[in-house]
């Protein structure tokens, strides 16, 4: 190789590296900023009804519980977060056994193997509510039949059990009923 060729090729590689290191100090200002700048939030939406189907969750005044919506987008489940409460709602198909069909929503949020029966408490017809203790707290679910389905409303952490007594009592006095 002669030296001219080999001059040649180390000012290419210093040119390129210089380059580079431009590009690095000019970029690292940006970079560092993104790093260290707060997350873009997306606005905080209003506080709503807890609702789906026709299935509106009092509160303990007996007015609608409203809280902020966290699912993106409408569909057959929905979750809203009450302060330290999250309250999730599903529609499901009605089966023979409402018993069992709570107990598979319950295993369906809690991630089990197998439905557990014995958690489960009736509440006339075919209304149910299950019960579950767990390390981060009471995990208590509430089935209202609606039509040829039931809407499924769970709470969870936080005092879920005074969050769903409401709904609770609403079915147990038969608010509910009348409205298929």
């Amino acid at each position: 190789m002669s030296p001219g060729r080999s001059r040649d090729r180390f000012t290419l590689t210093v040119v390129v590296a210089a380059a580079v290191l431009v590009a690095i100090a000019l970029a690292a200002p940006r970079i560092a900023q993104a790093n260290l700048s707060e997350p873009a939030e997306r606005p905080e939406e209003a506080a709503q009804p807890v609702a789906l189907h026709g299935v509106t969750v009092p509160d303990r005044s007996g007015s609608d519980l409203e809280c902020r919506p966290t699912s993106q987008f409408a569909s057959n489940e929905q979750q809203w977060d009450c302060g330290e409460t999250q309250v999730t709602a599903k529609y499901g198909q009605t089966t023979d056994d409402p018993s069992r069909a709570l107990a598979r929503f319950v295993r369906y949020r809690l991630l089990e193997r197998e439905p557990d029966t014995s958690v489960i408490e009736d509440l006339g017809g075919d209304a149910r509510v299950a019960r579950v203790d767990r390390p981060e707290g009471t995990l208590v679910a509430v089935a209202v039949p609606r039509g040829n389905g039931s809407v499924y409303v769970e709470f969870a952490k936080g005092d879920a059990e005074a969050a769903a007594q409401p709904l609770i009592d609403a079915v147990r006095g038969g608010e509910f009923d009348d409205e298929q």
